[in-house]
C-alpha cells in the first residue's frame, strides 16, 4: 500500500491512498473524497465543471455535510466542512489481520471564520481507509464539543456521496420498501415508499427514515453497496434536466451518470456537551 500528498493543477492538495487493487483520492479542501476505485472500476462521479477552490464545494465525490444538512438551519447550505481546508491529522498504510490497507485522516477545528458563523469549539475528524481484501472504503466522521464555556450544541450531517453510473434511467435503488419518506420534490410530503426498488423518470429529491444499514445501487451486472453506521436516514437525490441546467458546476447531460445515495442523520439533531463526541460511518463497494 502507498499514499501520497501532492499539489494538484489547481492548486490544492491531494492524498492519494493505494493498495494492490484500490485507489482514493481526497483533497485537504472538505476532506472530499474525489474518487475510489477498485478491480471492478470507479465508483464515484465527479462533474467536468466542478469548481475547485477555497470556500466552494466540489460537486461530486463525497461532500461531508456538518454542522447542517442542506438548509435545515441557519447556517449556509449543508454547513461549512465541505469548503474549508482541513489539516492532515494521520496518513498510514501497511497490513493487518484483514489484510492490506491504506487510511487517511483528516480533521477540522473552529477557527476565528467559522466562530463567526458559528459561536462553538469543535473538532471534526474524517477517517477514509481502503481495504483490499474486501475492496472497500470505509469513511468515518468523529465530531467532539470543544467547548469551555459549558455549552452544548447540536448538529445534522451527511455524507452526500455522488455514485457513477450507466445512466440514471437504467438503475434502481434498492433496500427502502416500506419506509416513510419526505418528498422534498411535492412540498415534503411525508409518503410511503411500497416499491421494492426505486427507479427515476424525473426529479427525486428524498429523505427516508430509519434506514437500514444496507442500500444497494443496481446498475445492470453491477451496481455499489453502501453500509451505513450511526446514519440513521438516506437520502436519494438525481436534479434531473431543468434542475442540472441551472448549476453552473454541471454539465447539463451529466445527471444522467450519477445518483446521490447520501448517508444521512437529518430527523434528530445530535447534541454534545463539553468534552462528549459522535461518530458515524458508511463502507462502499462496487458490486
Amino acid at each position: 500500500a502507498t499514499m501520497s500528498t501532492n499539489n494538484t493543477s489547481n492548486g490544492l492538495e491531494e492524498i492519494t491512498l493505494q493498495t494492490t487493487r484500490c485507489k482514493a483520492v481526497v483533497y485537504l479542501l472538505g476532506s472530499h473524497l474525489v474518487s475510489f476505485s477498485t478491480s471492478k472500476g470507479e465508483v464515484l462521479f465527479v462533474s467536468k465543471k466542478a469548481i475547485y477552490q477555497v470556500g466552494k464545494a466540489i460537486r461530486g465525490g463525497v461532500p461531508v455535510c456538518w454542522p447542517q444538512f442542506a438548509g435545515n438551519g441557519d447556517l449556509p447550505q449543508h454547513g461549512f466542512a465541505r469548503n474549508r481546508l482541513w489539516k492532515v491529522n494521520n496518513i498510514e498504510n501497511g497490513r493487518d489481520e484483514k489484510g492490506e490497507f491504506a487510511v487517511a485522516a483528516l480533521v477540522l477545528e473552529d477557527n476565528e471564520e467559522t466562530r463567526k458563523i458559528w459561536p462553538h469549539s469543535f473538532s471534526l475528524l474524517s477517517k477514509i481507509l481502503i481495504r483490499d481484501d474486501t475492496e472497500t472504503l470505509e469513511h468515518s466522521l468523529t465530531a467532539t464539543n470543544r467547548n469551555e464555556d459549558g455549552k452544548e450544541f447540536s448538529f445534522t450531517s451527511a455524507l452526500h456521496s455522488y455514485f457513477s453510473i450507466s445512466d440514471i434511467s437504467k438503475v434502481q435503488v434498492q433496500g427502502l420498501q416500506g419506509l416513510q419518506y419526505a418528498d422534498k420534490v411535492d412540498e415534503g410530503k411525508m409518503k410511503q415508499e411500497d416499491k421494492e426498488s426505486i427507479q427515476f423518470s424525473g426529479e427525486c429529491d428524498r429523505v427516508y427514515f430509519d434506514a437500514p444499514n444496507q442500500v444497494d445501487i443496481v446498475d445492470g451486472t453491477s451496481g455499489v453497496q453502501i453500509v451505513t453506521n450511526g446514519f440513521p436516514e438516506c437520502v436519494v437525490w438525481n436534479p434531473w434536466a431543468d434542475k442540472a441546467k441551472a448549476l453552473a458546476d454541471m454539465e447539463d447531460e451529466e445527471y444522467h451518470h450519477f445518483v446521490c445515495v447520501e448517508s444521512a442523520l437529518v430527523k434528530n439533531r445530535v447534541t454534545l456537551h463539553p468534552g462528549e463526541g459522535w461518530t458515524a460511518s458508511h463502507t462502499i463497494s462496487k458490486l
